[in-house]
């Protein structure tokens, strides 16, 4: 068993490097003639009076190119991070199965491979994931770090919003028309919880004083949902270094630890359709 403590974090390091690593790599063999294409395209658009901007755009297929082997580079790096810890791949379930309700929007999704890590005895899928909304200039591309987990029961839907510029991004809607419960002491400062109708006293069992404190000092950054079967703890971006993943998995402990205490005691129900 590993602790966030004791995981090794070192092969994260090169996460920071990698899109330097990809474009000394595009700059050899036939990219380099890709990229003396761009640059001679960019130079006889400004010749030809147009606009900087428009110009640059030039470039925007050598850029792809540099962004497609930044990530390649960069799953490389996780899946060592992977084999380095002792933890496997989950090459049977893909990322779009394991993604909560409220992540469930856009289009062009993308995800890094799915590790399992053993976290203090907890099982989680671990997984970056990138979705797009609306198209061209007007578009926007969410990024996500996800840890994915699996309860001992079934529960209703509900929804910890973090008011952290770390938190995600919840684009679909998914929880519209849920209600939202207020909760006691500083804890509204820090979350926005929403939950289906008539499900207060389930939610309330779960998120006791207890969990809320601990909720408050190890995962304000972070963004909770349970949707079935399944806890989630998500922040937005690629957070693949070795700060970050350090901190998301000492919230990934201890804040399980303290909710599976609660849900044991929650009544079994079947899933809200």
């Amino acid at each position: 068993m590993t602790t966030p403590e004791t995981i090794d974090y070192q092969p994260l390091d090169a996460m920071k490097s990698a899109w330097k690593l990809a474009l000394r790599r595009s700059l050899r063999g036939i990219y380099l003639l890709g990229w003396i294409g761009s640059f001679v395209v960019v130079t006889l658009m400004i010749l030809s009076k147009i606009d900087l901007a428009t110009s640059l755009l030039g470039l925007a297929p050598m850029l792809a190119v540099v962004g497609r082997m930044t990530t390649k580079i960069k799953n490389d790096i996780w899946l060592n991070f992977a084999r380095v810890n002792g933890w496997q791949l989950d090459t049977v379930t893909s990322a779009d199965a394991l993604l909560p309700e409220s992540l469930e929007f856009g289009h062009s999704r993308k995800s890094s491979p799915v590790i399992r890590a053993d976290v203090s005895g907890v099982d989680c899928g671990v997984f970056v994931f990138d979705t797009t909304v609306g198209s061209g200039k007007n578009s926007t591309v969410y990024h996500n770090t996800v840890v994915q987990i699996v309860l001992p029961k079934v529960l209703s839907p509900l929804l910890l919003h973090s008011k952290s510029k770390l938190s995600s991004n919840h684009e679909n809607g998914a929880f519209v028309g849920r209600k939202q419960l207020q909760l006691e002491g500083n804890f509204n400062q820090h979350f926005d919880l929403t939950i289906f109708e008539g499900q207060q006293i389930e939610a309330l069992t779960i998120l006791t004083p207890d969990v809320m404190q601990c909720l408050i000092t190890y995962g304000k950054d972070v963004d909770l949902e349970i949707d079935g079967s399944n806890l989630y703890l998500y922040v937005r971006s690629d957070r693949r270094d070795p700060d970050h993943m350090r901190q998301l998995f000492r919230s990934v402990a201890a804040i399980h630890q303290q909710i599976v205490e609660n849900i044991l005691i929650v009544p079994v129900r079947a899933p809200l359709a």
